[in-house]
């Protein structure tokens, strides 16, 4: 489960997805649309996937997680806080995510 914007969130039931090499391939049976993840917006797709509904992740622990993975430098946190906002708004819009 994903808390974002005091809101809690939980991965659309409607989707069939693929791995390839590092992207994901999701298609929405609601919408139609087929979604292909980068790298990065797959490295958060995972974290919000493989979170069970007893836990609460939050941005600030995908955050934590992608600096890890990438040795970001501190300085970057503004820009990488953008880009994952960015990635779960779209994750959202795609109906991606269900608001519970």
């Amino acid at each position: 489960m994903l808390i974002y914007n005091e809101n809690k969130f939980e991965i659309n039931k409607n989707l069939s997805m693929e791995d390839v090499d590092d992207e994901i391939i999701i298609y929405n049976m609601e919408t139609e649309h087929i979604i292909i993840l980068n790298c990065t917006a797959t490295h958060i797709w995972e974290q919000i996937f493989n979170s069970s509904n007893d836990v609460q992740l939050t941005i600030t622990d995908i955050y934590n997680k992608l600096s890890s993975i990438y040795n970001a430098n501190p300085n970057l946190k503004e820009k990488i806080m953008t880009d994952i906002l960015e990635i779960i708004n779209q994750f959202i819009s795609e109906k991606l995510l269900c608001r519970m």
